[in-house]
């Protein structure tokens, strides 16, 4: 009787508990895409920037400081394209991590609306 009723809990604690740790598991993983995602959108804006002022530390006369304006103005395009690119790719993470948490609670949902089986002695 004893050893049924321990074995009733530990179901019922396994069932609750699962959902947690995939719930945990699934959250932790789309952290890191984000993080790893950002981090490297960091790095090429970083690299970027440091172009541009390296390039800035470089004038020397009017003839530079002309040539430096006209890159100026085509790097501001490219990296205007850039943000949109960078922009569309982090929707794209943003629609696959929803797609993620939807399929995660369907399964989750289905699960809890299923009937829970006791094996408890009744007295």
């Amino acid at each position: 009787m004893f050893a049924q009723a321990i074995s009733s809990f530990n179901e019922q604690s396994k069932a609750f508990v699962e959902p947690l740790l995939e719930f945990n598991q699934l959250a932790l993983s789309q952290a890191q895409k984000l993080g790893e995602k950002q981090l490297e959108l960091l790095n090429e804006y970083s690299k970027i920037g440091l172009s541009q002022l390296d390039k800035a530390a470089k004038i020397q006369s009017i003839d530079d400081f002309k040539g430096i304006a006209e890159e100026q103005l085509k790097a501001s395009a490219e990296l205007s394209e850039k943000v949109m690119k960078d922009a569309q790719s982090m929707i794209s993470v943003g629609q696959e991590m929803s797609i993620e948490w939807k399929d995660f609670m369907e399964k989750r949902l289905s699960t809890f609306s299923a009937p829970v089986k006791s094996k408890a002695v009744k007295k």
